[in-house]
C-alpha cells in the first residue's frame, strides 16, 4: 500500500501561510498610541494659621509607548474670563 502525502504538505504550508498573514496583520494594527491617565484633586491645609490650598496632579502612563513630559502649566478659567472682559 502506497500513501501519497504530497497534498498534505501543500495544505499544511497553505495553513502556515495564512497564519503568518493573520499574525502580521494583528501586529500591524496593534495600538501604539500614547495614553495618559490624569487624576487631580485639591485639598486645604492650615499652616501657621493660614489656609493654604494644595493641588495634586497624578499622571500615569497606561499605554505601551514611553511618554516624556516636557512642560507643565496651570490655568484657571476665571483668569481667562477676566482677560476677555478687559
Amino acid at each position: 500500500m502506497i500513501i501519497d502525502l504530497g497534498n498534505v504538505w501543500e495544505a499544511l504550508s497553505a495553513i502556515g501561510t495564512i497564519a503568518v498573514v493573520i499574525v502580521s496583520l494583528y501586529l500591524a494594527r496593534r495600538d501604539y498610541r500614547k495614553k495618559l491617565e490624569v487624576d487631580y484633586w485639591t485639598s486645604y491645609k492650615i499652616f501657621s494659621g493660614e489656609k493654604i490650598s494644595l493641588w495634586s496632579i497624578d499622571l500615569v502612563n497606561i499605554g505601551s509607548v514611553p511618554v516624556k513630559i516636557y512642560e507643565v502649566g496651570l490655568y484657571q478659567k476665571s483668569w481667562l474670563r477676566k482677560r476677555r472682559k478687559k
